[in-house]
């Protein structure tokens, strides 16, 4: 083999083992990706409420009047909401922690052993930068158009002043590389406390007693 083949020949094997070199580090790089997942820790800090109801419900009139004066608003099921927030906290700070990103992250609410229409929340793509920790939230409404005997549930639990029962699972998603997987979280069971002004009962008591939603 002369010089000029040799020569061609070892630039060819050259480019072949720093191709294969290349490709190993890409390997290693998302397996670490996907341990540096794993390694972040979440803890559940607390589920918050909020009610959502045609405009004017609070004028103080009471929940007879004002379907009188606009039937079409107040008979429509789809205008009384309950939006549901979680939050948790992702700490990334374990020793040799490294950056971690996440596609999302989902979590089922089932409201008194409601299985049938569990609340479901999602939060979009976020990181958690190595060595530190980071408040997450996601969110969801639910209302009486889609998940009727949910929120009668919860409506009858403010009256009662009783907070809510929750069983909890949550799950994050994550692609590294071509692999696309989930990280379960686990269920856990909490009551959420959901207090609202003395109004706000009125007209839930009003709405109840019109038997107007009922199942």
């Amino acid at each position: 083999m002369n010089l000029f083949f040799k020569t061609i020949f070892i630039f060819s094997l050259s480019l072949i083992m720093l191709n294969s070199c290349e490709q190993a580090e890409e390997v290693v790089s998302d397996v670490q990706k996907t341990i540096a997942l794993r390694n972040v820790e979440f803890s559940y800090d607390s589920v918050s409420t909020g009610l959502e109801f045609p405009e004017g419900s609070l004028s103080g009139k009471t929940f007879q009047e004002l379907l009188e004066n606009n039937r079409e608003l107040y008979s429509d099921p789809s205008n009384y909401s309950v939006r549901i927030q979680g939050h948790y906290t992702a700490d990334n700070t374990r020793e040799n922690a490294s950056d971690a990103m996440f596609s999302g992250m989902i979590q089922d609410i089932v409201l008194n052993n409601i299985t049938d229409a569990p609340v479901q929340l999602e939060t979009p793509a976020f990181e958690v930068p190595k060595n530190e920790t980071l408040n997450i939230s996601s969110n969801s409404a639910i209302s009486l158009g889609t998940h009727k005997t949910a929120v009668l549930y919860i409506f009858n639990q403010i009256l009662a002043d009783q907070d809510l029962d929750a069983e909890i699972s949550s799950k994050l998603n994550y692609e590294v590389g071509l692999e696309k997987g989930s990280i379960n979280l686990g269920t856990t069971q909490k009551s959420i406390p959901i207090k609202v002004s003395d109004d706000t009962k009125a007209l839930i008591s009003g709405l109840l007693e019109s038997g107007l939603f009922e199942e």
